[in-house]
């Protein structure tokens, strides 16, 4: 009752506005904690397995082949012991994108946050803030735990391409959660399906990984995409909104 009066109550002052803006940004952050730590440390583990079997894999060469002859043989060959890691992040994404916003377009509870005393706009960032927050925490470790792994085996010039050649990866994480939130956001179904090709299309381009550094100079490409895409959901909030 004491929450109700004081969102009832005439707010005076800027300083005040912004408060309220700022507790329901953070009551939507935590709101989406919640529903999410327990599929979030799932994923964890679901991401983590496969790369641990690779760490063994590399390992095993290694003790089996000897130091020089495994070393030469990933090196001269531009062999990638990490690409079968590749498709983990994209899945990812895709899990989360659908863990999280699936229920809140399925049920409604997503227009509640267009009845909160702040910008829906705010409140559709701090979404997808959480979310990609999330998605790129649950990546980061296991990609740390193979980069550790090969500082071990390799020399330093292979970790400086390791990071180059598997960023695309991380990326297409992201697209991938961003083109499953605005799908299912979006109401019609036509647009639905051309979102899903675009998205597939898109994202179908970052799994080249033939060679080192494959991508080193499309950073400056994908980089304003993904900056575009994070804010492609807010043009169907409206479509959304008018259902």
């Amino acid at each position: 009752m004491r929450i109700k009066l004081i969102f009832k109550t005439p707010i005076r002052g800027i300083e005040s506005v912004y408060l309220v803006c700022l507790i329901m940004i953070l009551s939507v952050i935590y709101k989406e904690w919640i529903k999410l730590r327990i599929p979030l440390g799932i994923l964890l583990i679901l991401s983590v397995i496969p790369s641990v079997c690779l760490c063994l894999q590399l390992r095993y060469d290694f003790s089996q082949m000897g130091a020089v002859r495994a070393w030469s043989f990933w090196m001269y060959n531009s062999e990638l012991f990490y690409t079968k890691f590749a498709y983990v992040p994209p899945f990812l994404g895709l899990i989360l994108g659908l863990l999280q916003y699936y229920p809140e377009t399925e049920d409604g509870r997503l227009r509640l946050l267009l009845h909160l005393p702040i910008n829906e706009i705010k409140g559709l960032l701090a979404h997808q803030f959480i979310g990609i927050t999330l998605l790129i925490s649950v990546c980061s470790i296991p990609w740390l735990l193979m980069a550790f792994t090969a500082q071990v085996y390799f020399p330093e010039e292979y970790l400086s391409g390791f990071a180059l050649t598997s960023y695309p990866w991380i990326y297409a994480a992201i697209f991938v959660y961003l083109f499953t939130e605005i799908t299912l956001l979006e109401p019609k179904i036509i647009y639905k399906v051309c979102f899903i090709a675009l998205g597939l299309g898109l994202v179908s381009q970052l799994f080249d990984t033939h060679f080192y550094n494959t991508y080193q100079r499309l950073i400056p490409v994908l980089t304003p995409l993904l900056v575009a895409g994070f804010f492609m959901p807010l043009l169907i909030l409206n479509r959304y909104k008018s259902l």
